[in-house]
């Protein structure tokens, strides 16, 4: 209602200024109320946000500078807290003219003395990480241990930066490095990022992997640029790596080696059936529990807490300690065959179950390699807990060794169908979790459950399904599934449900690959078209770039048989990916072919994408009015259909992406036709977007304060939708529309904030031109020597762009030189900070 009154009733006016003071305090009591929730939960990222928020609403009220201070230093960022009660005292003098209140000055001299400052609890990543660790849920108590647990903190404290913990299959690898990320999460302010390795099929898979799973949005073409976007991702804040499942991609342990040591604060923390064998190792042996005479106190312990949770006390109770000895004693220790055969007490007693694990093994022959030992152990109990399933049970079991990552029972239904017949498999499925063959592993936001088997298990169940003719059957109900699956989420897309349905398929990553893999391997190559097709917007939220071109790329290739309708959307899905990852040439290139395929198939729909893409390539290049003239053109084709959607897409592409620049009228009106379009479709990224673009026009033409609501309104929003890439453009424009207003203290928060998530982001090119403009930030708040020092640092970023697209655009090209300016003038600190370490630039940048 911005800007709406009344004639002639004052009394209107008197009471919308009273009524929106009125909701203003409600919001913040609300802010308040949620910010403290978080930190009684400990999420203190989730209170800090809350917290900042309320600082925006009302930079003035000191209560809100002093309660971001104590998470800060709480959270164990002290200097963090020391920073917010400087930003504090300074808002109090520029406005007031006043010093802080008692109660903040006690406050600050606890933090410095370190009577709040204590650590997060150890379940909780840091702040400064993006993400916290997803780790697969653990229903069960942690047994043992001890020593290892001290070992590997020892091993990390002295120095060793890759640990390895080695072991056979069954020995609780993944269970006790999960367990130690818990006892080591102090020495990690950067927090753990958790990768399980059995969602990727090979070698060539993991840097990627690991850059996304690390928030970098940039795609790299070579090993060198992983390396350096992931040695800028990591330095400046020790985090740790934790990679679960290493021993089938063992040829990347060179890779490793070279991540450490581009990255110095980064810790790898390993679980393989073998060690990587590279200098900067530390192998760490995992073995069963010890059986052997009076040391299988571990192993009874575990067995009972395992049969605790399936039987009544009084009857685990009348088993005594040697008989569960004798049973874990054939089962070698092995943690997981112990859990496995737990559950065959419901049919054999103690002494039963004792006589039949020494009957003769019939094991499973998964490879050609003899299975001995521990192995051996292992197989046995899944043997005998498989061999002792009914037909319905086995029949199921089978069929979810199809599956890779999880999968819930509406998937395991569409897989396990049987056309003579309505099944219901849900029972099945308790009883297989009764059994410990499969874990329930969590509900989606729908209620529906999912599921996942241990990845030897799964295993097991595959080689079954295979040995028993049913895989290939099985595999194709798969495809089915998944594809319609994958379609009906994406038609979610653009809409008021879109995060759920992204979040849908980024838990079914794995079996998306496998769908693909399977598509591509049986020639089915227009399907797996159409499906990159549906999947490129959730490769582009989730940061998959790498995965989306390189499907992308494998499938175009592929065929030369593709209708055109489907090759002219095929490759602007492509042209897509490679725009976002800065590669605007190339982009150009295939929007250009695509915008002839969809003219050749009269596909209008492809033809405004592709049209938008070349103008939006050229205007990214510095052709600015050939740009225009494709942008526009895009906007008059999508006007053409009856897709709202494909209008707001092109409106977007044609206003909202060009940093305010416009040649003639502001286009206001186009823009908030978009954003009109998009609220009422319930389409939050692309209203968010519109506020965005909006923001950017108010903020050129000097409505100031109409530009600093819409960028608050799209951060909020882009917030909410955990799109940190676009987080960072708003917070780049609030900084520069705070700029142009001459509040230097307010444009250095704003811009030191979008520096530092475009450097977690790996976007170099826009980290150096937001580190010059914090360079001018500080000029003019006359600290010359930090803002020479900022413009050096930026000349280095710049020289090393090269004559890639993005250093060669108009963009650095301003910035180039506005670095001269510089050099010309503080020769020296400029030269210092050309030769200083980027984290350290970008801390020296928030001073």
């Amino acid at each position: 209602m911005e800007g709406f009154t009344l004639p002639d009733c004052p009394d209107f006016d008197t009471w919308e200024f009273l009524n929106e003071e009125l909701f203003r305090r409600q919001l913040a009591a609300v802010l308040r109320e949620l910010a403290q929730i978080s930190a009684e939960q400990h999420d203190w990222a989730e209170a800090l946000r809350l917290g900042r928020r309320l600082i925006e609403l009302d930079p003035l009220e000191e209560s809100s500078h002093r309660l971001v201070m104590q998470f800060l230093a709480v959270s164990g960022q002290r200097s963090a807290a020391i920073k917010q009660y400087e930003e504090c005292r300074r808002f109090i003098e520029t406005e007031l003219n006043d010093e802080p209140e008692k109660k903040t000055e006690e406050l600050l001299q606890k933090i410095k003395h370190g009577t709040l400052s204590t650590p997060p609890p150890a379940d909780q990543a840091a702040l400064s990480t993006p993400y916290r660790a997803q780790f697969p849920p653990q229903t069960s108590r942690f047994i043992g241990r001890t020593h290892e647990l001290e070992t590997l903190r020892n091993y990390i404290t002295s120095g060793f930066r890759v640990c390895t913990i080695v072991g056979a299959a069954g020995a609780g690898k993944t269970r006790f490095a999960i367990e130690a990320t818990h006892t080591l999460n102090q020495l990690f302010p950067g927090g753990v990022i958790f990768i399980d390795l059995t969602r990727i099929n090979c070698a060539h898979e993991l840097p990627s992997t690991i850059t996304s799973a690390a928030g970098i949005r940039q795609t790299m073409s070579s090993k060198e640029e992983v390396l350096q976007a992931l040695s800028l991702r990591f330095i400046g804040i020790k985090t740790l790596l934790l990679l679960d499942n290493f021993e089938h991609i063992v040829d990347c342990a060179e890779f490793i080696q070279e991540l450490v040591l581009a990255a110095p604060n980064l810790c790898v923390l390993i679980t393989s059936r073998e060690a990587l064998r590279i200098p900067a190792e530390r192998v760490l042996q995992i073995n069963p529990f010890d059986v052997s005479g009076g040391e299988s106190q571990q192993a009874v312990q575990l067995f009972r807490d395992r049969a605790a949770l399936l039987f009544l006390k009084a009857e685990i109770d009348k088993i005594k300690d040697d008989e569960i000895a004798a049973i874990c004693g054939q089962l070698d220790g092995l943690p997981l065959a112990i859990e496995l055969t737990v559950p065959l007490l419901k049919i054999f007693s103690i002494e039963e179950l004792k006589q039949r694990l020494e009957l003769p093994l019939h094991l499973l022959h998964t490879t050609t390699e003899n299975r001995a030992g521990h192995h051996s152990s292992l197989h046995q109990a899944i043997n005998w807990s498989y061999r002792l399933l009914n037909q319905q049970e086995a029949d199921l079991f089978r069929a979810l060794g199809v599956f890779i990552g999880g999968f819930t029972l509406q998937a395991v239904k569409a897989v396990t169908r049987d056309p003579s017949h309505e099944n219901d498999p849900s029972q099945v499925l308790r009883s297989l979790i009764n059994k410990s063959l499969l874990i329930e592993n969590g509900r989606l936001r729908s209620g529906d459950k999912r599921f996942t088997l241990l990845e030897t298990v799964r295993q097991y169940a595959q080689v079954q399904a295979q040995q028993s003719g049913t895989y290939n059957k099985l595999l194709d109900r798969f495809v089915e599934y998944y594809l319609d699956l994958i379609h009906q989420q994406s038609l979610l897309f653009h809409g008021p449900n879109e995060v759920d349905a992204l979040k849908l398929l980024a838990m079914e990553h794995a079996n998306i690959q496998l769908t693909l893999r399977t598509l591509y391997e049986h020639s089915r190559f227009t399907e797996g078209l159409e499906l990159c097709n549906q999947l490129h917007w959730y490769w582009y939220r989730y940061g998959h770039f790498s995965t989306g071109e390189g499907w992308l790329a494998a499938l175009l290739e592929a065929s030369s048989e593709y209708p055109q309708y489907l090759l002219a959307r095929g490759i602007a899905s492509h042209a897509w990916l490679l725009f976002v990852s800065g590669k605007w040439r190339q982009a150009y290139t295939l929007y250009s072919e695509s915008l002839y395929c969809s003219r050749q198939a009269l596909y209008k729909e492809a033809e405004t994408r592709a049209l938008a893409g070349v103008g939006v390539s050229l205007r990214w290049m510095g052709d600015v009015q050939r740009g225009k003239e494709y942008t526009e053109q895009a906007v008059r084709v999508a006007r053409s259909t009856s897709d709202d959607y494909l209008l707001i897409y092109a409106l977007i592409w044609a206003y909202a992406t060009t940093g305010g620049d416009y040649a003639g009228d502001p286009p206001l009106a186009q823009l908030e036709e978009a954003a009109d379009l998009a609220r009422r479709r319930g389409d939050q990224w692309s209203y968010a977007h519109t506020l965005n673009g909006l923001g950017d026009l108010f903020s050129v033409i000097g409505n100031f304060e109409r530009a600093k609501t819409d960028y608050q309104l799209s951060l909020h929003m882009f917030q909410e939708l955990d799109d940190r890439w676009m987080i960072a453009w708003c917070e780049e424009g609030l900084g520069l529309t705070e700029f142009r207003q001459n509040n230097f203290v307010a444009a250095l928060k704003h811009t030191a904030r979008a520096l530092s998530l475009f450097n977690e982001l790996g976007d170099q090119m826009n980290v150096a031109v937001m580190m010059l403009r914090t360079a001018d930030i500080q000029l003019n708040l006359s600290k010359t020597e930090i803002a020479a020092m900022l413009a050096g640092g930026a000349a280095r970023i710049i020289d090393s762009l090269g004559t890639s697209d993005e250093g060669r655009s108009p963009r650095i090209e301003n910035a180039r030189s506005r670095c001269k300016y510089y050099e010309n003038r503080w020769r020296l600190e400029w030269a210092a900070g050309r030769n200083s370490p980027q984290h350290e630039l970008i801390q020296l940048a928030q001073s």
